[in-house]
C-alpha cells in the first residue's frame, strides 16, 4: 500500500535544486523534520500501490518541528513509545528560513 514515507529527522538544513543548481535552501537553528514528494497526500490516500502514484509538476514539501511515532515495537497496535510521543496540549514554537540558491 502507498503510505507516508521518506521523512528525514534531526535536520538543520536541506536544499531543493533543479538540474541547473538553482533552487531553495531551508534552514533552522533547531533540528526539524522534512519530506519532499513529487505527489501529494491525496495521491497517497487514493493509490493502492507505489507505481500508481502520479508524478506531479511540483515538489510537495512538508516541514515539521516534531513527528509523532507511528506505534510500538510489535506492529500490531501497541502504543507509541513515550520518547516518540508528542505532548499534544503543549504549545510549540518553530521557525525556519527559506533562501534562494542561484548559480
Amino acid at each position: 500500500m502507498a503510505q507516508d514515507n521518506s521523512n528525514r529527522t534531526d535536520v538543520r538544513w536541506f536544499t531543493l535544486t533543479d538540474n541547473s543548481g538553482n533552487g531553495l535552501c531551508f534552514s533552522s537553528r533547531r533540528p526539524f523534520n522534512f519530506r519532499a514528494w513529487p505527489y501529494n497526500e491525496d495521491d497517497v490516500d487514493n493509490s493502492r500501490h507505489r507505481f500508481e502514484l502520479p508524478v506531479r509538476d511540483y515538489i510537495n514539501v512538508n516541514i515539521d518541528l516534531l513527528i509523532h511515532g507511528v506505534g510500538g515495537n510489535d506492529g500490531w497496535g501497541a502504543m507509541t513509545a513515550p520518547e516518540y510521543t508528542i505532548d499534544a496540549p503543549r504549545p510549540y514554537g518553530f521557525s525556519f528560513d527559506i533562501s534562494p540558491i542561484t548559480l
